[in-house]
């Protein structure tokens, strides 16, 4: 299940740089109706971001993910929501 903005996206990378708008918050509400045998979230950002799962922090981490060259590679996080 992909969370994401609702804005266009700019067409070259330094025009990213010109929108004067807040962070946005990506937020998506679900039910699950059966057992869960395993859940994991996958996150990443083009900068650093707070994540958290039923208003609880997910870990004390507050850069991440490290930095990287985006034309390149952009490193994701991976956490155990299982429980």
């Amino acid at each position: 299940m992909w969370i994401t903005g609702a804005s266009e996206l700019p067409t070259t990378d330094s025009l990213f740089y010109l929108l004067i708008t807040p962070s946005p918050l990506f937020r998506k509400e679900f039910t699950v109706n059966n057992s869960v045998d395993e859940a994991k979230l996958c996150i990443t950002a083009a900068g650093y971001y707070h994540a958290s799962l039923n208003g609880t922090r997910l870990r004390k981490k507050v850069l991440d993910p490290a930095w990287t060259d985006f034309s390149k590679r952009i490193y994701y996080s991976e956490y155990d929501v299982t429980s």
